[in-house]
């Protein structure tokens, strides 16, 4: 995956952060070649309360192949700080066509706003108990 995140003006400390998020997906399907699988696109918004950041975002998810579109949405609230560099995250997130995802995380900034890593652990809410474990790293620029 590809991603980014472009801001929508100075909120200021206090005020709602208002961003574009897009994503490119690719990937090997039945064969050795990376091909496009698909791309998506949201809103988010971010609204700082009592020392946590709170996050909502929709939007729309194209799969390539399956010629399928689904509407995504999330929202989430992090405590930054908790010791010096170290953040904890809660996240609900899913699509109109599956079980939504609880989800706990970490992050780590290494370089202050250059190089952060953080991992997660999600659980679906599916009665199949289905897990996803994830490890990341952002480079900003």
């Amino acid at each position: 995956m590809l991603g980014g995140k472009t801001a929508m003006g100075e909120a200021g400390d206090a005020g709602p952060h208002l961003a574009l998020v897009y994503t490119l997906r690719s990937g090997r399907e039945q064969s050795d070649d990376m091909r496009f699988v698909g791309a998506e696109i949201k809103g988010a918004v971010s609204l700082p309360y009592r020392g946590w950041m709170l996050h909502a975002n929709a939007g729309l998810l194209h799969l390539h192949q399956e010629r399928e579109g689904r509407v995504l949405w999330a929202v989430a609230a992090e405590r930054a700080a908790v010791t010096e560099g170290l953040d904890l995250m809660g996240e609900i997130y899913g699509d109109n066509r599956d079980s939504p995802w609880l989800q706990f995380g970490v992050r780590w900034t290494a370089v202050p706003n250059r190089l952060v890593s953080d991992a997660s652990y999600a659980i679906q809410a599916n009665g199949r108990q289905t897990r996803l474990a994830t490890l990341g790293m952002k480079l900003a620029f």
